[in-house]
């Protein structure tokens, strides 16, 4: 359950069931704990749980899964839905030809909205309900959904990716149920996406408190982080599968597991596997780029038949809800199937024109190291605790047959298909400048703000409330030719969540040939 708030009641709910009970009024007196109150908040009013919907990368000409929208009447009296209205028409609403509504106080009903890209690119729309709400009469929900050749449902098999990367042995790691393959990836002026053919473990051994899955070790030349040769590991008490190594079932103090080091620089890592249950896929990551608000964070979770995953929860390794994911198992070379993500090309600072160089592995959650790599040719044999790929030899005290023995041929991270452009496409110059309107608008909480610059300029990208004080300073600094984006997290310039209301933004930029832009634009943020 959650427990929640609006400008004048509390309530619970349940996110899977969607089912609001009403806790009290703000501002009532506990006196030990909790106290429950069963007072509605007098009048009308609606209360509807989800306050933006983002449906991800959907083909065009497809119709994405219809997401259910419930409507609540926590008030006293009555509550009348005279209207459920939308502009965009990518978006589709469902459900409401039996308007308007009457709900008694506690009563709900539910619509549908789906969403049906008809071109290439991002949507944005809200959708508008109106009642007779004693305190608002309207009420909105963000949609957000971008239009594209192909989905994320972690199959690969549109031919816009390119295989970088394959399997060079006959290595088993740690079984016939957890292999990797081939890594893939493809790309646009916005988002970076990588497809790495796998299939992970879900049956718990009792040597490990995770099942066996997949590491992935990225690094892109627009970010700095953990040099060559130096542990990547972390020491937490949360148990974040290999990335920390800790394990209570071997004996093992946490940092026992976590002095890896790879031969390339790295700024990401990513830990994929399932929570013992068959249909499961859990993503979490840590980073080495200091400004990070954190440096190592649960990403979020779905199945294993395809269906989208949005996260963190919250900003830290990387900003809320800008990573989406899916997962299908893999059954084997050239199935084109395992785990897709999409990173936006904003939260790695880089453009189409930045390079990235990627390595991923099949590890156990203490941190466990098998023989199956991509890239590399590992010695039959797993590797076990803490290799060193930077000098192609396995730890001393690894705990495998073979201590001290050479990890394979290597070099592993610096073959010419490993350092890889992310955008493989010519971008054209625009011929002026440009501000957009940020998409989605309103929204809650991340919202992007796109500009062009016909040439290289220093830019200064800033957010201000309505009585015109500065909120934050979203990119101060020198920016190439061509079209560029910006996400913005609702937040402060320290990291404090903006209230919901009216915001400008500005962009001011000054070209290498003396020309000079100004342009202002609002914006509703909306909780």
């Amino acid at each position: 359950m959650h427990l929640e708030w609006d400008s004048s009641h509390l309530f619970l709910s349940n996110p899977n069931t969607k089912q609001i009970g009403i806790v009290g009024d703000i501002g009532f007196e506990a006196v030990s704990g909790l106290a429950f109150y069963n007072v509605p908040q007098p009048g009308s009013h609606l209360h509807v749980y989800q306050k933006s919907i983002d449906f991800g990368l959907t083909v065009v000409g497809d119709t994405a899964i219809s997401r259910s929208i419930d409507v609540y009447n926590l008030g006293t009296e009555d509550l009348i839905i005279d209207e459920i209205s939308i502009e965009e028409t990518s978006f589709i609403l469902r459900d409401i030809s039996s308007l308007p509504w009457t709900l008694s106080t506690g009563e709900s009903r539910t619509f549908g909205i789906a969403y049906a890209p008809v071109s290439m690119g991002s949507d944005t729309s809200t959708i508008e309900i109106v009642s007779n709400d004693s305190e608002d009469p309207a009420h909105y929900i963000g949609l957000s959904g971008e239009g594209s050749v192909f989905s994320l449902d972690g199959s690969f098999a549109e031919p816009e990716y390119v295989l970088i990367a394959s399997k060079l042995n006959n290595n088993n790691s740690f079984g016939s149920d957890v292999d990797i393959t081939n890594i893939y990836y493809t790309s646009d002026e916005n988002y970076f996406i990588l497809g790495i053919e796998c299939s992970v473990q879900y049956v718990l051994h009792q040597q490990n408190s995770k099942p066996d899955g997949l590491g992935v070790f990225l690094n892109f030349s627009s970010e700095s982080g953990m040099s060559a040769g130096e542990p990547l590991g972390y020491w937490e008490e949360y148990d974040f599968h290999f990335l920390n190594g800790a394990s209570d079932l071997w004996g093992l103090m946490p940092e026992d597991g976590v002095n890896f080091m790879a031969d390339f620089e790295v700024d990401y890592m990513f830990a994929i596997y399932s929570d013992g249950t068959p249909n499961t896929i859990i993503v979490d990551a840590s980073t080495f780029i200091w400004d990070n608000p954190l440096n190592i964070q649960h990403i979020g979770s779905t199945n294993q038949s395809g269906v989208s995953g949005f996260g963190p929860s919250s900003d830290g390794v990387f900003s809320e809800r800008s990573l989406q994911f899916a997962f299908q198992s893999s059954t084997g070379a050239e199935s084109r199937k395992g785990i897709e993500i999409r990173i936006p090309l904003s939260e790695i600072n880089a453009s189409p024109s930045d390079v990235f160089q990627v390595f991923a592995t099949m590890v156990s959650s203490t941190a466990y190291f098998s023989d199956v790599s991509i890239p590399g040719n590992i010695t039959p044999g797993n590797i076990g605790f803490n290799p060193n790929y930077n000098t192609n030899q396995r730890h001393d005290d690894c705990g495998c047959p073979n201590p001290g023995a050479t990890i394979g041929t290597g070099p592993y991270h610096t073959d010419w298909n490993t350092i890889t452009g992310i955008g493989e496409q010519t971008l054209s110059i625009p011929t002026n400048y440009a501000l957009s309107q940020n998409y989605p608008n309103p929204f809650n909480p991340l919202t992007t703000i796109e500009y062009q610059l016909p040439e290289a300029a220093e830019v200064e990208l800033v957010i201000f409330n309505i009585l015109g004080q500065k909120i934050n300073t979203l990119l101060k600094g020198k920016k190439q030719a061509g079209y560029h984006s910006q996400i913005w997290n609702a937040r402060d310039e320290f990291r404090k969540p903006v209230a919901s209301g009216l915001y400008i933004y500005r962009l001011d930029a000054k070209g290498i040939s003396g020309s000079k832009f100004v342009q202002v634009k609002k914006m509703v943020v909306l909780k």
